[in-house]
């Protein structure tokens, strides 16, 4: 199994780094027997592609969006009047400076029609007849009684997080069942298939076990699962037949739950994205208005006939920051546009098919 979220455990039992991809004992991405990265008696290895992938991995997925908006925003503002200090940038010229700021206005009118987009393609999904939305709740109802019956329990619950719990917990159950069931002198692919789904579903339920998850938490447990080789393992053992009714019932059950896996995963994802949309207008309406302010206000700074009141490094300091205001809807656009990208891309098939990008990204 490939490295796959925060904390987790490989398939092989190796534990995962915070970032998602180390496999040192101490998430670093480096053992501590390892001399790599040549350091001295009493140093530390280093692993520069480590530490790499988890700021890609923190700056695409597990980052806040907020702070990671904030890091250009914060980096323009620097650049600005750093470059202004050194005398390489000059804001003592109205006629730049406010030709910049006039297309800076007309930019933010503009970003009121992305978020009319936004809004409509998130109202898109809303929207319905009622026979439309009689037969949406048809089919969650039936498919959570499936589940139920795969699992041989209740009707699993609504919270993302326990409902992939129950999953999870029926699917360790049947590998277990299943495991009982071989012959001791078998050593055939239904052994390796047991054991296969129960390290599979004690990897998920130690992921899932702990703190309350928000709806991208539960997502980004089986964001990277690459459960289709084992779903592909356990289907062409069940057609393989030579089986008992009780085996023949568990393997059923276990395709069943994996396919159930691939179902919440896709279903997680739009959920989130149609979330995460509907926050990212609001919020890009939230700082359309201090960017217009700081635009206009700079606009005005520089329309007195004497020209601006403060010199020196008070005015590169104003206008490095009324430039870093500007840009925050930009980044926060930004910011947000690179995590759904990045979900759309870890989660486009579902089943039997695992395009390359999707292992490897």
């Amino acid at each position: 199994m490939r490295i796959v979220a925060d904390g987790g455990v490989d398939r092989d039992g190796t534990a995962t780094g915070e970032g998602g991809t180390a496999t040192g004992e101490d998430g670093d991405g480096t053992d501590e027997s390892s001399s790599a990265g040549g350091t001295g008696a009493g140093g530390r290895a280093t692993d520069p592609a480590g530490a790499a992938e988890r700021l890609r991995r923190w700056t695409l997925l597990d980052g806040r969006r907020s702070v990671v908006a904030a890091v250009p925003v914060v980096a323009t503002v620097g650049v600005v009047f750093g470059l202004g200090a050194v005398g390489v940038l000059g804001v003592t010229g109205s006629g730049p400076v406010s030709s910049l700021f006039g297309a800076v206005i007309t930019g933010v009118f503009t970003l009121v029609s992305i978020v009319l987009a936004i809004n409509q393609l998130v109202l898109s999904r809303v929207f319905g007849s009622p026979n439309d939305l009689t037969d949406r709740m048809a089919g969650n109802l039936s498919f959570r009684d499936r589940v139920a019956r795969a699992t041989d329990g209740d009707l699993p619950p609504t919270d993302p997080q326990d409902f992939l719990g129950a999953v999870v917990d029926g699917l360790g159950e049947r590998a277990d069942d299943l495991g009982d069931r071989v012959d001791a002198d078998s050593a055939d692919q239904l052994t390796a298939l047991a054991t296969d789904v129960g390290e599979y579903a004690a990897d998920l339920t130690e992921r899932l076990d702990g703190e309350d998850f928000g709806t991208f938490d539960v997502l980004s447990t089986v964001l990277r699962d690459d459960y289709s080789d084992t779903l592909r393992a356990a289907r062409n053992r069940r057609r393989d037949g030579d089986l008992d009714d009780a085996t023949a019932a568990a393997l059923d059950d276990i395709v069943a739950l994996l396919r159930t896996v691939g179902i919440a995963r896709q279903y997680l994802k739009t959920v989130y994205i149609q979330q995460e949309l509907a926050a990212l207008s609001r919020t890009l309406l939230y700082l359309s208005f201090p960017s217009l302010v700081a635009a206009v206000c700079t606009l005005l700074l520089y329309a007195r006939s004497g020209g601006p009141p403060i010199g020196g490094t008070a005015l590169l300091a104003v206008v490095a920051v009324a430039v870093g205001v500007t840009v925050s809807p930009l980044a926060t656009l930004g910011a947000h546009v690179l995590r759904l990208a990045t979900i759309a891309r870890l989660t486009s098939t579902v089943g039997p098919f695992t395009p390359r990008e999707e292992r490897t990204e």
